[in-house]
């Protein structure tokens, strides 16, 4: 299985990736690790953490033609996507074999408007007919960098932004913590943390097994 994380711009998605991929490692999940983003971001975290698991480098146009073939059986992949808007073709690539996409995003307008402007969605649809399936990739989108003032509406608006435009949306959030910086902690303690709440949740939907 294959989980890739993407988005427009920086939004998390190399923090989330790591965490998550944390987190299904220590429930007995075998994991692999590919760093799909020439930043080398998710490769220079582990290189200074030392992951419980191999993190491959994987920016190519061609990982669709190259990963797949390459993954154990009942290993998942947990892929990190650069800047979609800038690396359009590594995305799409990655894309064409993903089993779910998780679409990274901040609650702010900004973020919104970068993710409908880019257009997201187009690049994700366009990409159903180079599918085995022909069906473009299941995607659920991850409020990221939430705020934690508890009358914020920020989070409500932006689920409501979304299901206007029929995107699936975790309940699960990230809030805007340290705890998520790339610097603060390694190595990852994912026990406990919101990306070890986002795996039961995945589990209940049913998105991995």
């Amino acid at each position: 299985m294959l989980i890739a994380h993407v988005s427009p711009r920086t939004m998390g998605k190399t923090t989330n990736a790591a965490f998550l991929a944390h987190a299904m490692h220590e429930r007995g999940y075998s994991m692999i690790g590919y760093d799909a983003d020439h930043s080398g971001q998710l490769t220079k975290w582990d290189a200074k953490a030392k992951f419980p698991f191999p993190v491959l480098g994987a920016a190519s146009e061609t990982f669709h033609m190259n990963v797949p073939k390459t993954l154990p059986p009942d290993t998942v992949g947990m892929i990190d996507c650069g800047h979609a808007e800038d690396h359009v073709g590594v995305t799409t690539s990655v894309l064409r074999c993903a089993d779910l996409a998780i679409l990274n995003s901040s609650p702010s307008t900004a973020d919104l408007y970068r993710i409908r402007d880019l257009p997201m969605r187009k690049i994700v649809d366009d990409i159903a007919p180079l599918r085995m399936d022909s069906k473009p990739p299941e995607v659920w989108v991850l409020l990221n960098r939430c705020p934690t003032q508890p009358n914020s509406k920020a989070v409500p608006d932006a689920r409501k932004w979304f299901a206007k435009r029929n995107w699936n949306v975790f309940t699960t959030t990230v809030p805007f913590l340290q705890q998520y910086s790339q610097a603060i902690p390694f190595p990852v303690q994912a026990a406990g943390s919101h990306l070890d709440q986002l795996v039961t949740e995945m589990k209940d939907r049913g998105l991995i097994p």
